[in-house]
């Protein structure tokens, strides 16, 4: 809550002693009035905006917002172009807490910025004679609404608000400023009247209308909004660790010339005994299932230990080595050429169907833009579009000779939807072949390392068979060294696989308590309790345009208010663009009221503070007007609303003067006069 008390301007002038106003308000109706214009009520709302550092709502920023009788030259009675040296502005305000501190902003001439402001922790006459602790800070510069020294910052607390982080159209994120709020509950007298929200300073938040509406009536919107985006994220990262774990898995199985037949690369949820079915084979000729394969080895490695290590006693042994490897070297090599094949010929394929995709994607494209030229009216809607003559509406063809038989063609939507469809399944099919390329050149590469195994084994034995009988035979040697770090390889891989293994337990686990929580969210955009809200300011809504004799649409039964921007509409049209200019003052006034009372009345985060500046806009009746004031009166004793008039006529002058419930300052004269 924020309620304004007491406002006091002090104007400096060299020669002509001391200039300003001090008005007090109070809780429920407060009227600024004067019985002609140029009196000074706008300048003393505009000292109120000043204060609160949301006098961009104005139209600028720092004194650049403010009348020039605050900065350039003060005209009173006989006297003209008054320079004023220094203006001094003091709000006083009271928050939820029963808190009262007085704010105060300068505008001094002679530098550029006005960006500080004290804040003093007392009642307006105590900042004046300085008696009460005080704080410096800025606004309207970087950090105001963050730092610990920022304005808006501070206000933001005081008033009790936590505004929330919203996107913006960088797809980053910021904060919802107290300036876009503002903007639903200040009113000022120009631009203020043209719109909902009219003034409000977007900062590049998206849809930055709805986001206010949404926070001032409490919606679970943005925080659902904010949940789901959480969601998505912490999703995409469990992905990526699932997917890195198995990418680890298979990139180190396959530098040990292995396969696995692991999980798919999208999160599951698995257990131990789920890994127990995660095999490991040794690529060969025909698959072997690891352990078997080591097993193998091992008894490989105990045999060749058991052996005679000199040329003479393995003579024979050695030529039938010799033999075996270079059968397994041929067919190594024409293995090698078949997967090559296959290779090319699935690399040949992909680069087809990447070739078809590109021609379906710009048919898909052409295709939408012709949906999108005959919905706007274009020349798709053309009877020439489909082969039809304008004149004699009979058939066109492209050939000359008689057709036999006609052929009906696909609509737009259908070529749409056609072409959707094939996309997808050329998108299959180009994975799975760009999976098949990327498993052979596997392949390949693990054939070619054991071709060149197999050369050099050659080589060896050779070497051996030429070498006297009573010489170690090397390749013996080499091959048993050789098994045996094949078989320490694979031991570390079975190591480092029981590691992964635990980490995708460990991820398993994150993903199933992800979905469980998932599976909270809300499903739809507004909860049970968003829509009760909305149906209240829907209500309030109408029942105060019939109130204030809203006419341009007589059902004003069938206005709803839009569930994406928020806004009044009729039959799906923006109220604000349909209607005269004084049923619009009318939708300002309605709506602005009907969100502070939606407000109030459901746990809003509304401030109870409104402001309308010259609110009988466009030759608005004065009956209309007094059901206006009557529904503030009777409405809003625990809110605040200040309202700048003209009484521009005896039965309103009358009217107002008449209400005692009314906190009225009347201004005679001048509201800028000496003081």
């Amino acid at each position: 809550m924020l309620q304004i008390n007491r406002i006091k301007c002090i104007i400096i002038t060299a020669n002509d002693g001391n200039f300003g106003f001090d008005h007090t308000f109070r809780k429920g109706l407060n009227f600024i009035a004067s019985t002609e214009n140029t009196k000074g009520k706008s300048s003393i709302i505009e000292a109120i905006y000043y204060c609160l550092g949301v006098e961009e709502l104005l139209g600028g920023v720092n004194e650049k917002a403010l009348t020039p009788v605050y900065k350039k030259a003060i005209d009173y009675g006989d006297k003209k172009n008054i320079i004023p040296l220094k203006t001094s502005f003091y709000l006083e305000v009271i928050n939820h807490r029963g808190d009262i501190i007085t704010v105060n902003r300068d505008v001094e001439h002679q530098r550029e910025g006005n960006n500080l402001i004290k804040v003093f922790y007392g009642k307006l006459d105590e900042a004046l004679n300085v008696v009460c602790d005080f704080d410096e800070m800025y606004v309207n510069i970087s950090g105001g609404a963050t730092s610990p020294k920022g304005f808006h910052k501070f206000l933001e607390e005081y008033i009790g608000l936590k505004l929330p982080i919203v996107p913006n159209f960088q797809d980053t994120d910021r904060k919802l400023y107290i300036q876009t709020l503002f903007s639903a509950m200040f009113i000022e007298q120009k631009k203020g009247w043209s719109n909902l929200l009219a003034t409000i300073p977007t900062y590049g938040i998206r849809d930055a209308r709805t986001k206010v509406i949404e926070f001032l009536l409490n919606l679970d919107t943005i925080e659902n909004e904010k949940l789901k985006t959480e969601y998505k994220i912490k999703e995409t990262i469990i992905k990526q660790k699932w997917e890195m774990v198995c990418q680890k898995i298979k990139s180190t199985v396959e530098n040990e010339g292995c396969n696995i037949y692991i999980f798919d690369t999208k999160p599951q949820i698995i257990n131990e005994e789920n890994l127990k079915q995660m095999k490991i084979y040794k690529m060969l000729e025909e698959n072997v299932e690891l352990d078997k394969y080591m097993r193998m080895k091992q008894e490989e490695v105990n045999g060749l230990s058991q052996q005679s290590l000199k040329v003479g006693n393995n003579i024979e042994e050695l030529q039938k080595r010799l033999n075996q490897i270079q059968i397994e070297l041929q067919e190594l090599e024409g293995k090698k050429n078949e997967k090559s094949k296959e290779c090319l010929l699935e690399k040949k394929a992909t680069n087809k169907l990447k070739e078809s995709l590109e021609i379906i994607n710009k048919d898909l494209e052409n295709n939408k833009d012709i949906r999108k030229l005959k919905k706007l009216g274009g020349l798709a809607e053309s009877s020439l579009s489909k082969n039809i003559c304008p004149t004699c509406n009979q058939s066109i063809n492209d050939c000359l000779l008689e057709q036999l038989y006609e052929i009906n063609t696909m609509t737009v939507e259908e070529q749409i939807k056609h072409l959707t469809d094939q996309k997808a399944m050329v998108e299959y099919s180009l994975n799975s072949h760009k999976n098949n390329v990327s498993n052979l050149e596997n392949e390949i590469k693990y054939l070619e390392s054991e071709i060149i195994s197999k050369f050099k084994e050659i080589r060896r034995i050779t070497n051996d068979i030429y070498s006297t009988d009573e010489c170690l035979s090397t390749s013996i040697v080499y091959r048993k060294v050789q098994i045996e770090n094949e078989l320490e390889g694979l031991e570390k891989m079975k190591s480092k696989i029981e590691i992964y293994n635990i980490d995708l337990l460990n991820v398993s686990k994150e993903w199933m308590e992800f979905c469980e929580k998932k599976k909270k969210l809300p499903k739809g955009v507004f909860t049970e309790l968003d829509i009760e809200k909305l149906e209240k300011l829907k209500e309030l809504f109408i029942k105060k345009l019939n109130i204030y004799n809203y006419s341009s649409n007589k059902n004003t039964s069938d206005i709803e208010i839009s569930k994406d921007k928020l806004m009044p509409t009729l039959n799906g049209f923006d109220l604000m663009n349909d209607g005269s200019g004084s049923d619009l003052i009318r939708v300002i006034w309605s709506f602005t009221l009907s969100l502070l009372s939606t407000s109030n009345n459901m746990n809003g985060n509304h401030c109870k503070l409104v402001i309308f500046d010259e609110p009988a806009q466009q030759s608005i009746k004065n009956e209309d007007l007094y059901n206006f004031i009557e529904d503030m009166i009777g409405n809003y004793i625990d809110s605040q609303i200040i309202v700048g008039i003209t009484l521009n006529n005896t039965d309103l002058e009358e009217y107002i003067k008449s209400k005692n419930n009314i906190n009225l300052i009347l201004i005679k004269d001048k509201a800028i006069k000496p003081i």
